[in-house]
């Protein structure tokens, strides 16, 4: 179990690594969207994407690629988990109820129990 939560303390920090750089390279370059054409005096030049939003477009699939992996893999773990762990919480629970119901019983029992087994004597 230690091994998985390290490799899931890993794998958000890469994670949060990965939403660091892409958020520089934003603040650096801007989106690729935002790429385009730019009119001075009637004269149009066409914006051509550079290196720095070709690494952006590529950290934001790396980071979606990760983020999927991180949520299915979360998913798979509690679907996994949560079954495992109510079953013992639902024998226990049931296993109380049965001892509430049964606690009558369970005296009279005992009383005929402990009765028998004291001698039959006559009073003098």
């Amino acid at each position: 179990m230690k091994k998985i939560a390290w490799i899931a303390l890993a794998g958000f920090v890469a994670a949060a690594v990965l939403i660091a750089a892409a958020f520089a390279a934003w603040l650096l370059w801007g989106l690729p969207q935002e790429i385009g054409s730019v009119s001075i005096n009637g004269k149009v030049l066409e914006m051509e994407p550079h290196a720095g939003h070709w690494v952006l477009a590529t950290m934001a699939v790396l980071l979606a690629g990760l983020i999927v992996l991180l949520v299915v893999a979360t998913i798979a773990l509690l679907v996994l988990i949560v079954p495992v762990m109510i079953v013992p919480l639902g024998l226990a629970v049931a296993a109380l109820g049965l001892g509430i119901v049964m606690s009558p019983l369970m005296l009279l029992i005992w009383w005929l129990w402990k009765r028998a087994d004291k001698p039959d004597t006559i009073a003098a």
